[in-house]
């Protein structure tokens, strides 16, 4: 298979469904003879701040002197985004190569009257056969939903377990209170190995304690909010954190609890001599790391910002983002969100902020109704249109020229969209 044929045969594999659990990916990788056996991993869960706690992580490892892979879903503007090492995406022709390879045993398991394996489990065969070949000496690998029962958590032996903000999500799939939801991300936790954590709220601790204690594992609790802002502009921010400063170049105050989990998570290894790090390297990779997509400035003249704030939590952090930059200035939305997500508590906390809003259609089955958005958003708002979302991508600098700021936010699948044309085109 080529590229294009490979990403179409992956994402034809959407048809199987989500199906949770574990037999099926490692019947799968015992035919590849268990790539993940020789890899060193940093494994990741939660609900927020996976993508950007990983990426802090992998961008310092990387700038360290380190072979280096990250796996991260999903992607904004390029497919191949998901996989990364050594500073670059993998190529178009290595994942070419390694899916035509992964496929071959798919039909092996289909011959045997296995089950056929999904879509994100077929990825995940991928990510790891491909990491395997590229001899890595570390490999950061993000859940994709949940953490007991998903694909990744196929791994037995991860140098360390991470586990990030938890709130409600994926319900239908996780469970419907908190609880339910921290057993299934604490799931990543394995027996005698090290697990650090940003949770601090008591019923979801409780939750992860209970399991490190039943895995023999050593936890550490880390009080991410501990920090002094120094400075806070469109440039990056300046933090005091236990009486040593950092930067980063990202502009959401809440990079900083997610640079926080990095910076512990790393000293953590450094400490247990399973990395080789010093601390002016952690500084210096935390501050040159950028993730796409979370409060992103793609466009000074005119400023447009992308957030891929899709959930309760992340629309609670963009709104103190707003706060912080902001706060008196005319600033247009433009939004859009999955019907799957807590939409109308997301829209109450923050569509009021806004001078005009921009309603759209993400392109994806999931997405929520347009008259049923629509409505919403207008009980908080009401300079509100509707505009088709390739409409609103081609005339983004006609809608954003009379604001100080416009921002784009909601669903992943749409800011993505977003980012790619904005990006290319040299007008802005």
């Amino acid at each position: 298979m080529n590229f294009d044929e490979s990403v179409n045969y992956i994402e034809s594999l959407t048809k199987f469904g989500i199906k949770l659990g574990l037999e099926n990916i490692e019947n799968l990788l015992n035919l590849m003879n268990n790539p993940q056996k020789e890899l060193k991993i940093i494994h990741i869960a939660g609900t927020n701040g996976k993508g950007s706690t990983s990426n802090f992580i992998y961008e310092t490892l990387v700038n360290a002197g380190n072979d280096v892979g990250l796996f991260t879903t999903p992607h904004l503007s390029y497919y191949n985004e998901k996989i990364r090492y050594n500073g670059k995406f993998i190529s178009d022709f290595d994942l070419a190569e390694v899916t035509t390879f992964v496929r071959s045993k798919v039909e092996i398991m289909l011959e045997k009257n296995m089950t056929h394996p999904t879509r994100f489990e077929v990825l995940t065969a991928v990510v790891l056969e491909f990491f395997k070949r590229k001899k890595l000496k570390y490999v950061i690998l993000e859940v994709g939903m949940g953490g007991r029962l998903d694909s990744t958590n196929v791994i037995k032996n991860p140098l360390i377990s991470v586990i990030t903000p938890i709130s409600l999500d994926h319900t239908q799939y996780l469970g419907e209170t908190i609880e339910e939801i921290a057993f299934e991300k604490s799931g990543i936790i394995k027996n005698n190995r090290l697990v650090i954590t940003t949770n601090t709220k008591k019923e979801i601790l409780d939750v992860i304690r209970k399991k490190a204690k039943i895995s023999n594992s050593i936890l550490e609790v880390i009080n991410a909010k501990e920090y002094e802002i120094k400075n806070i502009s469109i440039d990056g921010i300046d933090f005091n954190y236990k009486n040593d400063n950092y930067s980063i170049s990202m502009i959401a105050e809440y990079q900083v609890e997610n640079a926080i989990l990095a910076i512990e998570t790393m000293n953590k290894l450094k400490d247990e001599n399973l990395i080789d790090i010093s601390s002016e390297e952690i500084k210096k990779g935390i501050k040159k790391a950028n993730w796409a997509g979370r409060f992103e400035i793609i466009s000074k003249k005119p400023l447009i910002i992308i957030d891929g704030a899709h959930n309760l939590d992340g629309v609670k952090a963009l709104r103190k983002s707003i706060d912080n930059l902001f706060k008196n200035k005319k600033i247009l939305a433009i939004f859009s969100m999955l019907g799957d997500k807590d939409v109308k508590k997301s829209i109450d906390e923050i569509i009021a902020l806004f001078d005009k809003v921009i309603v759209t259609k993400v392109n994806n089955y999931r997405a929520m109704g347009k008259d049923e958005l629509l409505n919403l958003v207008k009980l908080k708002n009401n300079n509100v249109e509707y505009i088709e979302l390739e409409d609103a991508i081609n005339n983004i600098k006609l809608y954003s020229k009379d604001y100080d700021a416009t921002i784009i936010f909601g669903s992943l699948y749409m800011i993505g969209d977003f980012r790619k044309i904005i990006k290319k085109n040299r007008d802005f």
